[in-house]
């Protein structure tokens, strides 16, 4: 089971099972739906690679010379187009103006570091917000 979503990026496995639910489970149903997604976007992985996005999203920014942050833009925008194919889905099913829905963050970007680089090499930044 684990291995059907290897090499596959959570940002778009999340998408694809929360349209999927949206489109799926709200068919001919009266119930109130629920639907809690927490995106790991945009967040910093492993040291070895820090930041990672599908390459078709990092191409999207081939004029940010810096590749961390093109890839940091590539995450962005991989998150955006997720809360399109939500909102979309939410539409379809025609429950998008029954529905609420809250953005939240649970932190920031990582502060410190030195010559450009962050405690976890993330290349986020909270400036002027956060010292």
């Amino acid at each position: 089971m684990l291995a059907d979503y290897e090499g596959l990026y959570s940002t778009e496995i999340y998408t694809n099972k929360s349209v999927d639910i949206i489109l799926n489970k709200t068919k001919n149903s009266t119930k109130p739906l629920f639907l809690y997604l927490a995106h790991q976007s945009v967040h910093a992985g492993d040291k070895q690679q820090p930041l990672q996005a599908p390459e078709n999203y990092v191409n999207r920014f081939k004029n940010i010379a810096d590749e961390r942050r093109r890839t940091f833009a590539g995450m962005i925008s991989a998150l955006d187009d997720s809360i399109g194919q939500i909102f979309a889905a939410l539409s379809k099913a025609d429950i998008l103006n029954n529905t609420i829905i809250f953005f939240t963050t649970d932190n920031g970007g990582a502060t410190g570091g030195r010559n450009g680089r962050f405690i976890d090499e993330s290349i986020g930044s909270n400036w002027p917000l956060r010292v």
